[in-house]
C-alpha cells in the first residue's frame, strides 16, 4: 500500500486570524499550495463543471462556486469573490426559501468578508448582524459561528467609528470564548486584540498599553514567536507603546523599543507573507517612520519610498494599503521639512 502523501505547508497568509472566508478542505489546500492565479483557474474550472454536470442550482455548484470565491478573495480580486459570494447566497436562499437559517451563516459570512476588503463597512455589518441571527436559530448564540459573526461585527463597527460599541462587543467575545472555545482560542485572541484597537482608537492609550502587552505574550505562547498575527499585535504596541509618556524611559529610550518592535513585526511579515508581499511592505514603511521619528529621518524616508514604489507594483493606489504608505510617507516628509527650518 503506497504511503500517505505529505500535504504541502500552507502559505501563512492562508491562514488568516479568523479563517474566514470558509471553504471546503479541498479548496484550502489547493489555495494553500499553489500560486493564487493556479488556484483561481483550477477552481474556475471545478465550478464550470459542477454548474454544467449537476445544474447551477445544485449544491454541488454553489459549493464550488464559493470554492472560487474564496480563491478570488486570497488572490486579492475581493468585487470577484463578491460577486461569487452574492452568487452563493442567492442559490442558497432559493433553495429554502429564503428564510435565514443555520445553512445561511457560512455564504453570508463570506460576502461580508468581501465586503469588509472592499471598505463598503455599512453592508458588510447588516451582513455580520444578519449572520449572527441566522447562527443563534441553529447552533446558538455561543456557537462558534455567532462568534465570527460577532467578530466581523466589531470589525466593521471599529471601521466606522463605533469604537465604544466594538470594545463592548470585542469583551463579550473574549469572555464567551474564553468559557466555550477555551482562553487561548484564535477567536478569543482576534476578539482580544479588537478590543485592544478600539480603547487605542478612543485614545485612551495608557488603558490599551497593557492589554496589548498581555496579548503580545499570549499570542507568543500559544502560536509562537514567528506567527503572522503577531504582526498586528507587535505593529499595534509599538504605536500605543509611542504614545504613552514614561517617567522612567527617555524619548529615545521608547523610540528604540518601537523601532526594535515593528523591525520584528517586519520580519514576522516576511517570513510568513514573503519579502514581496503587502504586509512586508506596510510594515516596511511602518518601521521607516518610526526610524525617521528617532532621528534618522534621511533613512526613513528611503524606506517609506521603497515600500510605496514596491506596493505600487502589487496594489492600485486606492488599496488601503497605498493610501497608509502615502500618509506614512507624507508624516516622515513632513518631518525632514521641520528639520530643515
Amino acid at each position: 500500500m503506497e504511503a500517505d502523501k505529505p500535504v504541502p505547508k500552507p502559505r501563512a497568509d492562508i491562514l488568516n486570524e479568523l479563517m474566514l472566508p470558509t471553504a471546503s478542505e479541498g479548496a484550502f489546500v489547493l489555495i494553500a499550495t499553489q500560486t493564487p492565479a493556479k488556484a483561481v483557474y483550477q477552481l474556475l474550472l471545478a465550478s464550470q463543471k459542477a454548474s454544467r454536470e449537476l445544474g447551477p442550482e445544485s449544491p454541488e455548484a454553489a459549493s464550488a462556486a464559493n470554492d472560487l470565491g474564496v480563491a478570488l478573495y486570497y488572490k486579492d480580486d475581493f468585487k470577484g469573490a463578491a460577486e461569487q459570494f452574492r452568487k452563493v447566497l442567492a442559490s442558497v436562499e432559493r433553495g429554502d426559501g429564503g428564510d435565514d437559517g443555520p445553512g445561511h451563516v457560512a455564504p453570508i459570512l463570506n460576502l461580508s468578508c468581501a465586503l469588509t476588503e472592499l471598505e463598503d463597512y455599512r453592508p458588510a455589518l447588516q451582513l455580520a448582524w444578519r449572520a449572527l441571527a441566522a447562527a443563534e436559530k441553529g447552533p446558538g448564540p455561543e456557537s462558534q459561528d455567532a462568534l465570527g459573526a460577532m467578530i466581523l461585527i466589531a470589525n466593521a463597527q471599529q471601521s466606522i467609528g463605533q469604537n465604544e460599541e466594538s470594545k463592548e462587543l470585542s469583551a463579550r467575545i473574549v469572555e464567551i470564548g474564553s468559557r466555550t472555545l477555551g482562553p487561548e482560542h484564535r477567536y478569543v485572541l482576534t476578539a482580544a486584540n479588537m478590543e485592544a484597537v478600539a480603547i487605542k482608537q478612543m485614545k485612551r492609550y495608557e488603558e490599551a498599553l497593557p492589554k496589548f502587552r498581555a496579548l503580545l505574550e499570549t499570542s507568543e505562547k500559544v502560536l509562537g514567536a514567528e506567527h503572522p498575527f503577531l504582526t498586528l499585535v507587535l505593529t499595534f504596541l509599538a504605536d500605543a507603546v509611542s504614545m504613552v509618556p514614561s517617567a522612567d524611559r527617555s524619548p529615545r529610550e521608547i523610540h528604540e523599543e518601537v523601532v526594535a518592535l515593528l523591525k520584528r513585526a517586519h520580519e514576522v511579515a516576511v517570513k510568513s507573507y514573503g519579502r514581496n508581499s503587502i504586509s512586508a511592505f506596510s510594515t516596511e514603511a511602518n518601521l521607516g517612520m518610526a526610524i525617521a521619528e528617532r532621528g534618522d529621518s534621511v533613512t526613513g524616508e528611503r524606506m517609506v519610498r521603497k515600500a510605496q514604489s514596491s506596493l505600487a507594483a502589487l496594489v492600485n493606489p486606492s488599496h488601503s494599503a497605498a493610501r497608509s504608505v502615502k500618509v506614512i510617507l507624507g508624516r516622515v516628509l513632513g518631518m525632514r521639512k521641520g528639520l530643515k527650518m
